[in-house]
């Protein structure tokens, strides 16, 4: 559950995160979902928007995409001990997407791609530290999150 007040997980993005509030809520509804439909879960666009430029050296430090993935993939775990079925978990998205809402300005991929709300560069794609992060965490099959 993503909301707008006072609490410890603030991300950089503007976005705060409740940990409590995710795993009620994620596993409530899973269960809800599960039960009403009989149908396992797929999950589908989710991810982290956040205003990000590519630095001077090195790689892109998206660490506030990954906690909020990984909280959320905590909470997928959490929900299949307890006996809910997923068939899918989608993350929003691969690659930096122009965004209906905000552009260009808030950047939701693994991959960054140069170029600014107006100017489009040379469309250059780099890789940011979530790239290397979920590629593990696909070779693990969820296993490690860290």
């Amino acid at each position: 559950l993503i909301c707008n007040s006072s609490v410890p997980f603030l991300l950089t993005g503007g976005w705060i995160v409740t940990l409590i509030s995710l795993l009620y809520v994620d596993i409530h509804w899973q269960f809800f979902l599960l039960y009403e439909y009989h149908l396992p879960l797929l999950i589908t666009e989710n991810g982290f928007g956040n205003k990000e430029t590519w630095p001077e050296e090195g790689i892109l430090q998206d660490d506030d995409r990954i906690d909020f993935l990984t909280r959320h993939l905590h909470n997928v775990k959490e929900a299949m001990n307890l006996g809910v079925e997923f068939i899918g978990y989608c993350i929003w998205s691969f690659t930096d997407i122009v965004s209906g809402h905000s552009g260009f300005s808030k950047r939701y991929g693994f991959v960054y791609v140069n170029r600014t709300e107006h100017d489009l560069r040379d469309l250059a794609r780099r890789k940011k530290k979530s790239f290397y992060w979920y590629k593990k965490v696909i070779a693990t099959n969820g296993a490690d999150l860290s």
